[in-house]
């Protein structure tokens, strides 16, 4: 998704902060994983997965706008989706 947000002279740019993201992310996994022991394994999941359950509804609601920004990259996808409602 990077490559087809990002405008082409930022595109590598952009995927460096990908990359340096998913560094901080695996830094901050292993802070989680090291607090395993003091809060429980329970509650650390727990939070794990309110956080995913969010993130997603945050990405449903945006979906759309996304495959606008994306210029018709996913277009298909769409056409698809809007033939298969017109059958139905």
């Amino acid at each position: 998704m990077v490559t087809k947000l990002a405008p082409l002279r930022l595109c590598s740019l952009l995927m460096g902060v990908w990359f340096a993201f998913n560094a901080l992310a695996n830094y901050v996994a292993g802070i989680i994983g090291s607090h395993v022991g003091d809060a429980g394994a329970l509650h650390i999941f727990a939070g794990i997965a309110i956080a995913a359950v969010a993130s997603s509804i945050v990405l449903f609601l945006f979906s759309n706008k996304l495959i606008q920004w994306m210029h018709g990259a996913e277009g298909h996808l769409v056409e698809k989706k809007e033939a298969v409602i017109a059958e139905v």
